[in-house]
């Protein structure tokens, strides 16, 4: 019970400090300060667990689609997250390394520990499916992030093993599954997005005439690129793109 709740104060105070952020984690975090005393007057272990499993996923919901407003409509019909889910993901995963750096010396302690930070990684894995990545490499480092998470929390429950075999084992070979759904799922989406490309000019140009270039006269195609252009490389001004490599989204 001292492990559970040891873990709970830390993923509460985590979950705390980022309300001071973002305002709509606030009811999350007074929520589950709430359950937090009633777990430590109740004193058992299976008030605790259900903290431990239930802050992650409210963390998480903040960072989802909404609910659609109207009786009967669609999924399509969803509202955006109220937050962008990079936010999430990162908060999740910075809760994640908070509690894997707890002190641990009991197996009690190693093992909640490894599972919490699992379900929380699991938990930012499952935010960032609603990130709409840019591009591949923004892709790729999400992707490498969360598998470095999970590679590590695999490590601590390999650990388990000298004392706990099938929990341990058990264990591990879901957070190994849950690396291999990961990359196949991330590497379906890399391969339909556009890639991040240095495109050197012969002279300084105008942001407007380097997109030109690239993708032509098309009112549709050529707006949207000379804006990214402007605000990937934070172009003072627009009308003068110096002849250094500038970032560029095909």
């Amino acid at each position: 019970t001292g492990t559970a709740l040891s873990t709970v104060t830390t993923m509460a105070a985590s979950s705390r400090e980022a309300a001071r952020l973002m305002p709509q984690l606030v009811p999350v975090a007074a929520a589950h300060a709430a359950a937090l005393n009633l777990a430590q007057r109740r004193a058992v272990a299976t008030a605790l667990a259900d903290v431990l499993v239930m802050l992650p996923v409210a963390v998480g919901s903040v960072f989802r689609p909404q609910p659609a407003a109207v009786l009967g409509a669609g999924p399509e019909a969803a509202l955006p997250p109220i937050i962008d889910p990079r936010a999430g993901s990162t908060l999740l995963l910075q809760m994640a390394a908070s509690v894997a750096a707890l002190p641990r010396t009991a197996l009690s302690e190693r093992a909640v520990y490894v599972a919490t930070e699992v379900a929380l990684i699991a938990e930012a894995a499952s935010v960032t499916s609603n990130i709409a990545f840019e591009s591949r490499q923004e892709a790729f480092a999400w992707r490498n992030r969360l598998d470095l998470a999970l590679a590590g929390a695999g490590e601590r429950a390999a650990e388990l093993a000298e004392v706990a075999v099938a929990p341990a084992a058990a264990l591990w070979r879901a957070i190994e599954t849950a690396r291999m759904a990961l990359s196949n799922d991330i590497n379906e989406v890399i391969g339909r997005l556009p890639s991040v490309r240095l495109v050197t000019p012969p002279a300084t140009v105008s942001a407007f005439l380097l997109a030109q270039h690239l993708v032509g006269d098309t009112p549709s195609a050529l707006v949207p690129m000379v804006d990214d252009i402007v605000r990937r490389n934070r172009l003072r001004h627009p009308a003068l793109v110096p002849a250094d490599p500038v970032e560029v989204l095909l």
